[in-house]
């Protein structure tokens, strides 16, 4: 127990002080040295600039739109040509490409025999020359390009109003570089901090803009704010659940060390419109608003279409206000804590866990257990295989994925749970797949 001790003197404790004054403190950001600006066309109609502002220390290109359009399936010449999965779309022929964008109507731009296609990989541009007509991109998702960002990190996104009066000035003066930002920024997690306040500053004649006039700011990590309804929304939909299990997953959801997420009620999700930035697609969602027979309204935003059963499993919109009440941030809502170069401390299961393999060879269940009942690490005894709803509970749905600071690869590990013919499951974490055979070889990690 001295690693663990050592451990936590030593690292855990000075943070968790250091931790609790960060978390009480704004910080303000201001000007081109610490800042980085894309600014996008202008809305006529709107009287409005897509603009984003962002940390210098993101290192990728950033784009005058907050989420941008990802290739999911694709097939035929754009298959062959070499666009893949997670590839995302810049423009056709020099028109950006947008979410809600028509394909329809940006093909009749073309009057040439091919067309040029720019993607984003990894945030290197690359350019395919594809024939008119049909792409071969057969599905394709809406999502944020920076979607994991570092707690010094960040990134705001909206529509800035520009009066028509000034609009043509304010492109000038950013084209010379005269526009920056000045951000205020709050640590609310140790794993997240959020824009609080953008006004984008034009240095020329001192004219100040307000970017939370926008009804959607864009944040990054999978989160929008909405200044309409005074919520960030999360728009990461995991998977189909009963009401039941909406709820229990929701009471113990935790994304990067933010808890207090809610349910949407019917009238909050029917005020989004921009539907195509939310990635709603054909998709009903749960709402926390019953209906006349006391069952909860769910609502198909493509449609407007509503339904209500709480035994359908349906996909649920979260929201959350962000307000959480002093020192209730600490160290521990990262859930995972390296104690050394071997071991992890899972705040989660209150366990210590190995982040590999304990051995390189395998073992069949009998010769498992027996190894790890014998097996001292440093003068620590006691280590046990892991449950499998231990192992299951690794799996983050907000990466999605396990965290990367276990090396398990896509090996199958023992667990000390029985299947309903009494053999022990076999789990492989980067799959969730499993198996029981106790007379497979498999590898071997320790928790305790």
């Amino acid at each position: 127990m001295e690693t663990i001790e050592t451990a936590f003197d030593e690292q855990v404790a000075p943070l968790l002080k250091q931790i609790d004054e960060i978390s009480n403190n704004f910080y303000t950001i201001y000007g081109h040295d610490a800042l980085k600006l894309k600014l996008g066309n202008y809305n006529a109609d709107d009287e409005s600039f897509s603009i984003t502002v962002a940390s210098n220390n993101i290192e990728r290109d950033i784009y005058p739109q907050g989420r941008m359009i990802f290739v999911s399936k694709v097939s035929g010449q754009a298959k062959n040509k070499g666009i893949r999965k997670g590839d995302i779309l810049i423009s056709y022929n020099n028109i950006p490409v947008k979410p809600g964008v028509d394909w329809n109507k940006l093909k009749q731009t073309v009057i040439t025999n091919s067309v040029e296609m720019v993607i984003d990989r990894n945030g290197i541009l690359m350019k395919f020359i594809l024939q008119k007509g049909e792409i071969g991109l057969r599905e394709t998702y809406i999502a944020d390009y920076v979607n994991n960002l570092n707690p010094n990190q960040f990134i705001v996104n909206g529509e800035l109003q520009v009066p028509r009066a000034e609009a043509r000035s304010f492109k000038q003066n950013y084209l010379n570089g005269f526009i920056t930002a000045e951000l205020i920024v709050k640590p609310i997690s140790h794993s997240m901090s959020l824009v609080t306040s953008a006004i984008i500053v034009d240095e020329s004649n001192d004219n100040r803009y307000n970017l939370f006039k926008s009804r959607f700011v864009y944040m990054g990590n999978r989160l929008i704010y909405d200044t309409d309804n005074n919520v960030f929304w999360l728009t990461f939909y995991p998977k189909k659940l009963n009401w039941d299990g909406v709820n229990k997953y929701v009471n113990n959801f935790n994304y990067k060390g933010i808890k207090g997420w809610e349910i949407s009620t019917f009238n909050q999700i029917k005020s989004v419109k921009e539907k195509n930035n939310f990635n709603f697609g054909s998709r009903y969602f749960y709402t926390s608003t019953l209906d006349k027979r006391n069952r909860r309204i769910q609502y198909q935003p493509s449609s407007r279409y509503t339904d209500a059963d709480d035994s359908d499993r349906e996909y649920f919109l979260l929201h959350n206000s962000m307000q959480h009440k002093k020192n209730e941030i600490n160290i521990f809502m990262n859930r995972f804590f390296e104690l050394n170069e071997d071991l992890v401390f899972d705040a989660e299961n209150k366990l210590i866990w190995f982040i590999k393999p304990i051995t390189k060879k395998k073992y069949t269940y009998l010769e498992s257990e027996k190894f790890i009942k014998e097996f001292n690490y440093q003068n620590l005894k006691g280590w046990r295989l892991p449950t499998y709803e231990e192992f299951k509970s690794l799996y983050d749905y907000s990466i999605p994925g396990i965290s990367s600071i276990f090396d398990f690869g896509d090996r199958y590990f023992y667990t000390s749970t029985l299947d309903s013919r009494n053999r022990r499951i076999q789990y492989r974490p980067s799959s969730r797949y499993t198996d029981a055979d106790d007379s497979d070889r498999e590898y071997v990690v320790g928790v305790m």
